[in-house]
């Protein structure tokens, strides 16, 4: 057998790989009637829907121990009632589950090899029964069913899609306004830091009077005065200031007594 455990998921896989899905329908657990008295069931059973494919239906055991297997050996002598309406009757095992010798002689053999079924042994053409109403509604209901849990899937698939788009937009978003935020937060500590170096304030620990704020308000809407009280401005007041008090020094020599 292949290095780690075959399940039986496994083998239906290999058999959804092998017969192709187009030309055929591929369905599980078929029973020969429909209803509460099914015998019992086919572990799968495919239907060819081209005429050039003959339409045949074939169908699989599918067996993953040995034990197992054995105990199936031993029941084949009765078919299960699926059988008899099938153009051919395979074994699908897993690799070292079956001998080829013991495969019955109107059987096939199919050989999992860890990756696709191989063919051992060819699966002669029977002599099927004529169909029964029961047995098409069975296959009916099973493909309906098959047909069901993709309809699900589907849009199981489709809505996930969505919500991870739906995700990504919203992660995309949120990223963003963090980013945003914490580059207003940087900028905003960057210039209290400018006014603390210029003015030895450090307004992160101190709140200023509400008459500096004021103040503020009242430079930033005047330009003039802003100006005035730049470096410049202040340069220009105290050149005026040092020319005005010369002048009112000369005035005041002037009218002072014995002048």
């Amino acid at each position: 057998m292949t290095g780690n455990p075959v399940k039986a998921e496994d083998l239906r896989n290999a058999l959804r790989l092998r017969v192709p899905e187009r030309s055929h329908a591929l369905l599980f657990e078929v029973a020969d009637r429909a209803g509460a008295n099914t015998g019992q069931f086919a572990d799968a059973v495919s239907v060819g829907l081209w005429p050039k494919h003959g339409l045949a239906i074939e169908g699989y055991e599918i067996q993953t121990s040995r034990s197992d297997w054995l105990q199936a050996l031993h029941e084949a002598a009765e078919p299960k009632p699926v059988y008899k309406f099938c153009d051919r009757w395979w074994l699908v095992a897993d690799r070292g589950v079956a001998e080829l010798k013991e495969i019955p002689e109107l059987w096939g053999f199919l050989e999992f090899d860890g990756t696709v079924l191989r063919k051992r042994k060819d699966a002669p053409l029977l002599a099927p029964e004529v169909f029964t109403r029961e047995f098409i509604v069975s296959m009916l209901r099973r493909h309906a069913g098959l047909d069901e849990a993709m309809s699900k899937a589907q849009v199981e698939a489709i809505t996930s899609k969505a919500r991870a788009e739906i995700q990504a937009k919203s992660d995309a978003h949120l990223e963003a306004v963090i980013g945003s935020r914490v580059r207003n937060a940087e900028e905003g500590l960057r210039k209290l830091a400018l006014i603390k170096e210029k003015t030895g304030i450090d307004l992160l620990s101190f709140a200023p009077a509400e008459e500096w704020i004021n103040a503020i308000a009242f430079l930033t809407e005047n330009e003039g005065w802003s100006r005035r009280l730049s470096a410049r401005g202040l340069a220009d007041i105290r050149d005026k200031a040092s020319d005005l008090v010369l002048e009112i020094d000369a005035f005041t020599a002037k009218k002072a007594p014995g002048k």
